[in-house]
């Protein structure tokens, strides 16, 4: 019979070493996605999404999708000159957005101008 302690488990043969461990960790706090963290440091994403998940604080979730046209000063600005009565139609508006040099808003379904009250 064989020396219980000389056998490896298969569990035991796959162990990521500390180091990496804690490397993974900082990729992770640094912004890193999963997948760019566990192709740089050559473990696998199901790994660096566990280690995620664990973290003492959480992550912000990653910003995804297109950024916005108008910041909301700028939003708040055309609002604000659409009521005020300095420009009566949205046309109006885009002039003076235009000559500001804020042309992004004006997209194929033309400028979309709303006020809650």
């Amino acid at each position: 019979m064989a020396d219980p302690s000389s056998q490896t488990s298969a569990r035991d043969s796959y162990r990521i070493s500390n180091a990496v461990k804690e490397a993974v960790i900082t990729d992770l706090r640094a912004g890193g996605t999963i997948r760019s963290v566990a192709a740089a440091r050559g473990v696998s994403p199901s790994y660096v999404g566990k280690l995620r998940q664990n973290l003492d604080t959480p992550l912000p979730p990653p910003r995804m999708g297109r950024p916005q046209a108008l910041s909301t000063h700028d939003k708040r600005r055309l609002v604000r000159s659409v009521l005020s009565g300095r420009n009566y139609t949205a046309i109006q508006a885009i002039q003076e957005f235009v000559g500001a040099g804020i042309q992004e808003f004006v997209g194929a379904g033309g400028p979309q101008v709303s006020a809650t009250t």
